[in-house]
């Protein structure tokens, strides 16, 4: 069973929440991934939210990645490279 959060009154699923060590640096990144559905229910939204860490800033630049596609699209990609249960 998916052990993600969930948030029903948005229709939101929080994957992948971890601390990101950044190779090379001494600054750590905090990263969540979210999936939602967009307000007309015509594409689905990935919204990767990273959040930087550094021995001299206590919370660094936050930066947000959207991704969207047509469910239609998501469904025609998961049904080509999912694996059938």
């Amino acid at each position: 069973m998916n052990s993600a959060a969930r948030d029903h009154t948005r229709g939101e699923l929080h994957l992948h929440p971890a601390a990101v060590s950044l190779s090379g640096e001494e600054a750590q990144a905090d990263r969540e991934v979210i999936l939602q559905a967009s307000p007309d229910g015509r594409t689905v939204v990935l919204i990767e939210v990273e959040q930087r860490f550094s021995d001299h800033h206590a919370t660094g630049p936050e930066q947000k990645v959207r991704h969207e596609i047509p469910v239609a699209e998501l469904i025609q990609l998961i049904r080509a490279h999912g694996a059938r249960l």
